[in-house]
């Protein structure tokens, strides 16, 4: 486990910016490869395609929508290493007044594209798939994930955790480092 204050540091994001998950993905997976063909279980070619279809297409998948692509395209344009990208289209929900409203209440229809278009309006939910589906658009594996901020202590010091506490966040895998939120 890395704090996010890690990330933040300079000679780390010149790491980052030098590594693609690509890189280290078809590199692990070519040495998995050799392992399993050496083994006589496997063929390369199996273990490939399936590596592609399971694992990393399912975290790129982004619905194939052109307005998530292009809009995706636009915020990380010039930039090239996972973690600068994943750090403007954070910036971006900031940058453009979206805002956090905890009454909010989906309309029916409404979508990732309604809220990023749109409505700019919403909870957790819409803001954490928003940046997956943003992220998986520009080449970042990303996933939804849901937990509860535990933030309040009772006096016996244990966590006190209600409904309220309940959260959707985004999880973004940066090359080197691993997933993180």
């Amino acid at each position: 486990y890395y704090s996010d204050s890690f990330l933040v540091r300079d000679s780390i994001k010149l790491l980052l910016s030098r590594i693609s998950y690509q890189d280290n993905y078809y590199s692990l997976l070519d040495d998995a490869c050799e392992v399993l063909e050496n083994s006589g279980h496997f063929s390369e070619a199996d273990i490939i395609l399936s590596a592609k279809n399971d694992e990393y297409d399912a975290f790129l998948d982004y619905g194939d929508s052109t307005v998530i692509k292009n809009l995706a395209d636009e915020i990380t344009d010039g930039l090239y290493s996972d973690y600068d990208k994943a750090k403007a289209i954070e910036a971006y929900f900031v940058n453009n007044d979206f805002v956090y409203d905890p009454d909010f209440r989906k309309k029916k229809g409404d979508n990732a594209e309604t809220f990023l278009i749109s409505s700019q309006t919403g909870v957790c939910y819409e803001f954490a798939t928003a940046m997956v589906l943003l992220s998986r658009a520009s080449g970042i594996p990303a996933r939804f994930a849901e937990g509860y901020n535990m933030s309040e202590l009772g006096p016996d010091g244990k966590y006190l955790i209600s409904s309220n506490d309940a959260h959707g966040f985004p999880e973004l895998y940066i090359a080197s480092i691993g997933w993180i939120s």
